[in-house]
């Protein structure tokens, strides 16, 4: 197991865990990870304290499962919340519904989605 794997398997659990608090409100997140804004910030912290060498390595499958979900997440609570559901929510927590299934499956986003990496790859 290499930098980069060692990097999504931290990772990976706590952010199912906040898909499922955010998509269906069904548990909280671990106590460790209970802000999703400072999850998402750590997340990408520690991405940028990872070798260069290894965040230019070749992209693992499922690994854009895993950006997309992150960064939809993000989406997600910047938008303000309100009594109503804005079609904009609707149409993100669908998505983050889809991306959490993949992400458990370790699978592929499925063709017309698509997330890149930090740092654009």
């Amino acid at each position: 197991m290499d930098e980069l794997d060692m990097f999504f398997d931290c990772y990976r659990e706590p952010l199912l865990e906040h898909l499922a608090g955010t998509v269906c409100g069904a548990k909280a997140p671990s106590a460790s990870h209970a802000d999703p804004r400072f999850f998402i910030e750590t997340v990408l912290d520690a991405w940028e304290r990872l070798p260069r060498k290894v965040r230019l390595s070749r992209v693992r499958r499922g690994e854009r499962t895993f950006w997309y979900a992150l960064y939809t997440m993000e989406d997600l609570l910047e938008i303000p919340s309100s009594e109503r559901l804005d079609p904009y929510e609707g149409i993100l927590l669908k998505n983050l519904a889809k991306a959490r299934e993949l992400l458990e499956l370790r699978a592929e986003l499925p063709d017309g989605q698509f997330a890149s990496r930090p740092n654009g790859r």
